[in-house]
């Protein structure tokens, strides 16, 4: 099947590069089972005109490919294209996205630099985004267990990699989570621990 072990989320994604192509292909007026490697060819470069990434180009091509297979498989394409659809080179780490330059990052923890209940909260959520790399997730998941104030230390649990890394707690990461603990949290029957 096409989307065999994929995650939903993966499998949605390619359902919607698929559905893209299928567009694309109708709009050339060329019945799918006529459709040939230069349909795919003209495809790729359709998407390189409406300048995609060089990142989004692979992801539409590898998904292609796997439609290519999949179509082929099912009798509907008479040769199989996977080795002729090609994809941009990409370099290491060049699908890591871009984040907010650094003085947007200071200026919106700067803007959080007071002392309502949701600025202290706020401020201390934006650092542990900007200075340790969180994801949202390990956000919501972080407890206070995870700082160790004696060694200052801050544990993160990854989601991706399920495991737990350590990191130096920065003395402006220290004061804002004291602040929020201090004036901002709820109660502990409303916290349950959680930040």
């Amino acid at each position: 099947m096409l989307a065999e072990g994929l995650s939903a989320r993966t499998a949605y994604n390619y359902g919607w590069w698929i559905k893209r192509f299928l567009q694309w292909v109708k709009q050339q007026t060329v019945p799918l089972r006529q459709v040939t490697l230069a349909e795919a060819d003209g495809f790729m470069r359709y998407l390189s005109a409406n300048r995609l990434s060089r990142v989004s180009l692979a992801t539409a091509a590898k998904v292609l490919r796997r439609f290519a297979s999949y179509a082929h498989a099912q009798g509907w394409w008479p040769r199989d294209w996977v080795p002729a659809i090609l994809s941009p080179r990409l370099f290491r780490q060049e699908d890591l996205p871009l984040g907010p330059a650094g003085t947007d990052v200071q200026r919106l923890i700067a803007a959080n630099d007071g002392n309502t209940p949701l600025q202290r909260r706020n401020q201390t959520i934006l650092l542990l985004l900007a200075v340790y790399g969180l994801r949202s997730g390990e956000v919501r998941g972080w407890r206070l267990e995870d700082v160790d104030w004696t060694r200052r230390i801050l544990r993160v649990r990854r989601c991706q990699a399920a495991r737990v890394q350590e990191y130096p707690l920065t003395r402006n990461t220290r004061q804002a989570i004291q602040r929020y603990l201090k004036g901002a949290r709820p109660p502990p029957a409303l916290a349950e621990n959680y930040f």
